[in-house]
């Protein structure tokens, strides 16, 4: 198995410049106590990438600051000629786009009123994954077996071969372990990035509607990155967290295979929450070790599988579906039935409050054996 650490980001503060903070975009009535802590108030660009005669500055949102980035100022070095960005705004992220530049570009340097930075554009990676159908996850502290099980399953039953793996601040291995510890799944390449930012305080639900998802920026601009990093050659691209497995609904046709064949190389399916009263004694549990569901089943938010170069560049890539705005999905709700994907509640370190509520309470409803979960374990010698 090919394996590579890249844990080299340009990034941008805004303090590096002597600008102010980002102003938080939530009413103060609606910020938990510990909103600001969760907060990222200073990064102004998490990376630079080359590509050709172009360079991609992937930032956090940037829509309320509108001074700072008007306030910084572009040159390229070694010639020291001012370079202009153009700003393409997305949901909780945003692209800066520096296009024509000359072949002997070493770097951008950015100054601002009180500071500067120089900035080492690193090149696209697109060939470490060409061709390859690719998982693409963010992880902290998920433990090895949960990993290990989880690539398993997918080479097996989906037929992935690489793996792109985000790490948030995981304290308990190395990246290295990580690569040891999938040596012998059947993936062919292993790509582990160090992603070390603020993921953002969470939004929530009243009722029916999510309210104030605004201040979550780093996974949303995580899937930026990868996209243009390193994926935009990927055969095609399967997005899950590591509690979550992802099954075809399509006797003899793999959930990679499906997105390929599929309109628009691009499907958005369901997820059902498989509950975590049925644990064995495993420690930690492991997916295996859960394949109940409520009755009747809890319905999970959706994740997606593409084929990046069918994805237009107007589109962005996000948690739950591909997006054209904030409230728009691309391709509309339309839902594929060619796939449904398992969240497991029991596979977590329950960093959610309401994954932790729900780990606490007595399981008072029926449960329903979810035969598709139980098959597809079958056939890995899961029992």
């Amino acid at each position: 198995m090919i394996f590579e650490l890249h844990d080299r980001l340009e990034t941008v503060h805004f303090f590096d410049l002597g600008l102010p903070p980002r102003e938080p975009p939530r009413p103060v009535a609606f910020r938990e106590p510990d909103y600001l802590d969760k907060f990222d108030q200073h990064v102004m660009i998490y990376d630079v990438i080359r590509s050709g005669d172009s360079a991609i500055a992937i930032c956090p949102d940037l829509s309320a600051c509108n001074m700072q980035v008007e306030a910084a100022t572009f040159f390229a070095e070694p010639s020291g000629e001012a370079v202009v960005g153009v700003r393409y705004g997305f949901d909780r992220h945003a692209r800066i786009l520096f296009e024509g530049l000359a072949s002997n570009v070493t770097a951008l340097r950015v100054a601002g009123p009180c500071g500067e930075k120089a900035l080492y554009p690193g090149r696209a990676r697109l060939g470490l994954f060409d061709g390859r159908r690719c998982l693409l996850t963010i992880s902290k502290n998920n433990s090895l077996e949960w990993i290990v099980d989880w690539a398993r399953f997918h080479v097996q039953t989906a037929g992935a071969d690489a793996l792109l793996l985000y790490d948030n601040g995981t304290t308990l291995y190395t990246p290295e372990e990580l690569a040891e510890a999938l040596a012998d799944t059947g993936l062919e390449a292993l790509v582990v990035v160090r992603w070390p930012y603020k993921w953002g305080p969470l939004g929530f639900q009243v009722r029916h509607r999510r309210r104030y998802w605004d201040s979550n920026f780093a996974q949303i601009a995580m899937f930026e990155h990868a996209r243009w990093k390193y994926l935009a050659k990927a055969r095609s691209v399967l997005n899950l967290d590591v509690d979550e497995l992802a099954v075809s609904n399509i006797p003899g046709h793999t959930v990679f295979e499906s997105v390929e064949a599929g309109p628009g190389g691009y499907m958005v399916f369901e997820g059902v929450w498989i509950e975590a009263g049925t644990a064995s004694a495993s420690h930690p549990p492991r997916h295996r070790d859960f394949r109940f569901t409520n009755d009747p089943p809890s319905p999970s938010p959706t994740k997606w599988a593409c084929v990046p170069a069918r994805t237009p560049e107007g589109v962005n890539w996000a948690t739950h579906a591909l997006r054209t705005g904030r409230k728009t999905r691309y391709r509309g709700n339309d839902l594929s039935q060619d796939a449904v994907f398992f969240h497991f509640r029991g596979v977590t370190s329950a960093w959610k409050t309401e994954r932790k509520q729900v780990l606490n309470e007595d399981a008072t409803r029926a449960r329903l054996d979810e035969p598709r979960l139980a098959a597809v374990f079958a056939e890995m010698g899961w029992r």
